[in-house]
């Protein structure tokens, strides 16, 4: 069994909020263009259309933004939580198996004689 004691706040909360924020970029954005492409065919006209687009594709890197602070915090939060609970009561315990080291190869494989040495030939002598 492994046991999780604490959480290192600042780095879990760092990596779970650049998760949060790419997998909203990931998505929201695509379906903020497709929203832009689709204002086109409402409105009726390109030169509105445009102004949209970027508006939403704005709106969909700020979301992406806030997400992540958003996510930053909370993680921050429940970690802080967890590190203070987990020490009144000893914290997750985990079951892990731990993979075998790979078997020795085989005999065959690895020889226990050094390898002969570079036999050198005499130099020839040019015929007379």
């Amino acid at each position: 069994m492994v046991r999780i004691r604490r959480f290192n706040v600042v780095k879990t909360a760092t990596v779970v909020a650049l998760m949060y924020t790419v997998i909203v970029a990931v998505f929201a954005i695509p379906f903020f263009l497709l929203f832009a492409i689709a204002g086109v065919s409402v409105n009726g006209g390109p030169t509105q259309a445009v102004g949209n687009g970027f508006g939403l594709i704005v709106v969909g890197i700020v979301a992406a933004l806030v997400y992540g602070l958003i996510g930053w915090i909370a993680t921050a939060i429940l970690c802080l939580l967890y590190n203070f609970v987990a020490g009144l009561v000893g914290g997750i315990e985990v079951e892990v198996d731990r993979p075998e080291p790979p078997p020795p190869p085989p005999a065959w494989m690895t020889s226990t004689t050094p390898p002969p040495p570079p036999t050198t030939s005499p130099p020839s002598t040019p015929a007379p």
